[in-house]
């Protein structure tokens, strides 16, 4: 597929973080393990499921949870869990059903969409810290986006300015103190 228009998303979330750490898969039930045969494929889009599955961070997890369930969606069974450092955070990536999840461990925001989707437009996530009685701003304005391995780069606004920054392992992340905006996406 092509990505021939422009790609204006920005989700901002004001949550409160969480911490992360990376873990071996416990065995998977049954079940998981006939949804994930189901999933085929995704590999053969998205590069970063190549790797070994690893587990959500109990807080981390429960913190998505939470997220998803105020959102309206209460079924969150995270499968084929990829842990990943960008050049500035650490992403997650997974499926949740019929959908594909980014999220940002530090700060505990979640993006979601169904996969169809995903591989068509890619998927963003913007986290920023809100103002404080130090700050009385929102500050610290980090964007994170997921595409699939046809997508080398990534065209990123901030004010008049736009930069190109690079995908890596189907990611790219850019922070500032202003708000960011993905302009589009370079094959």
């Amino acid at each position: 597929m092509l990505f021939r228009r422009t790609v204006l998303a920005l989700l901002l979330a004001l949550v409160v973080g969480c911490g992360h750490q990376s873990s071996v898969a416990p065995h998977m039930s049954s079940e998981q393990h006939r949804q994930v045969g189901r999933q085929t494929g995704v590999e053969a889009t998205f590069h970063i499921f190549q790797g070994p599955t690893e587990v959500l961070p109990p807080p981390l997890r429960m913190h998505l949870r939470q997220l998803l369930k105020k959102g309206g969606l209460h079924k969150f069974e995270p499968m084929r869990v990829q842990r990943a450092q960008t050049s500035d955070t650490v992403a997650w990536v997974f499926l949740n059903g019929k959908a594909m999840c980014l999220a940002q461990g530090n700060r505990g925001g979640l993006a979601c969409s169904p996969r169809a989707r995903v591989e068509a437009e890619g998927l963003s996530l913007g986290v920023f810290t809100p103002p404080s009685k130090q700050i009385p701003r929102a500050h610290d304005f980090l964007l994170m986006g997921l595409w699939p391995d046809q997508v080398r780069k990534v065209v990123v606004t901030l004010g008049t300015e736009q930069r190109t920054e690079p995908i890596r392992n189907n990611l790219f992340s850019d922070s500032a103190e202003r708000p960011l905006l993905i302009a589009r996406a370079i094959e």
